[in-house]
């Protein structure tokens, strides 16, 4: 990934943190609680992603 997705996923953290009234130690907090909902989802998807084996098309 980019630096600028960094850089936009740490922006948009911060002004989502400040519009629901969070501080900054409440943005750590539901960080370190939903990386690891984030991460089961993602090994999910990839195992899914793995199983579906599409037909090849035949020339």
């Amino acid at each position: 990934m980019t630096p600028v997705l960094y850089i936009g996923g740490a922006i948009a953290a911060v002004i989502i943190a400040d519009s629901l009234g969070l501080t900054m130690e409440g943005l750590v907090i539901l960080l370190i609680l939903a990386t690891p909902v984030v991460l089961v989802f993602l090994i999910i998807r990839a195992l899914i992603r793995v199983g579906d084996k599409r037909p090849r098309l035949s020339s």
